[in-house]
């Protein structure tokens, strides 16, 4: 049986790549006409990391390997997203 835990993990960087800390980051599982939010996770003051965990039961298709995975990153208190990664398809454990 495969692993039923999985993350979404990485840097933000500002357009002068420094770590950027406080900002609000979101991971969806996109299909095509649906997207369904995996969690939400915030980077931290040292280095502008993140870290986000989620369940198998939370795919929206439960025979999907790996959900399709987008992330968005926020400023608190604005719903507009200020990056948005491309789709990576099928992300594993």
């Amino acid at each position: 049986m495969p692993n039923d835990d999985f993350r979404a993990h990485g840097l933000v960087r500002g357009t002068d790549h420094r770590p950027v800390f406080g900002l609000i980051v979101r991971a969806f599982d996109k299909d095509l006409r649906t997207e369904s939010p995996l969690g939400e996770g915030t980077t931290d003051a040292r280095e502008g990391r993140y870290e986000i965990k989620y369940t198998r039961a939370q795919f929206t298709r439960a025979e999907k390997a790996g959900p399709d995975l987008v992330v968005r990153v926020l400023q608190r208190g604005n719903e507009k997203p200020i990056f948005e990664s491309p789709v990576l398809f099928n992300v594993s454990e």
